[in-house]
């Protein structure tokens, strides 16, 4: 009953696609530069960032209401103070895991150099809890920057 379609409001989903890697020093060569401890230095100028995919639509159900007891806690194997809310779904509708982002009210937003800005999305995903026909998404709000 949880996952009837009335029930379902429109989100979507952001998959963890990796890191980008900070670009490396070269020689006039463009063999990589090591310092005195012959470990590679890295350009200052270039930054390390977490890449996402672009969100993907889906409908789910998220509930605000979190759970009644610890016994509940105890179960999925976390405090309750480390979720906000849960997303219920039927097993195999989409493929998100703990590195997933969800966006609930927001839009999604880019970066100057075209990757999805972590901090515009609604939720990140704390843990994935499968049953036999639905999978619980614990979800932690993640803190809009000012």
């Amino acid at each position: 009953m949880r996952t009837v379609r009335r029930n379902k409001q429109r989100l979507m989903y952001a998959l963890y696609k990796g890191v980008s890697v900070a670009e490396l020093v070269r020689d006039r060569d463009g063999n990589p530069m090591l310092d005195e401890n012959g470990d590679y230095i890295y350009d200052d100028s270039s930054t390390s960032d977490i890449l996402y995919d672009d969100p993907v639509p889906f409908f789910g159900n998220i509930a605000f209401s979190k759970g009644s007891g610890e016994a509940e806690s105890v179960a999925y194997g976390i405090s309750l103070a480390d979720y906000d809310s849960t997303l219920i779904m039927n097993v195999g509708e989409i493929p998100i895991d703990e590195t997933s982002l969800i966006f609930k009210d927001s839009i999604p937003e880019y970066d100057a150099n075209g990757n999805l800005k972590r901090d515009s999305a609604d939720f990140s995903v704390v843990k994935v809890q499968p049953s036999l026909n639905t999978v619980m998404y614990l979800l932690k709000r993640i803190v809009k920057n000012a």
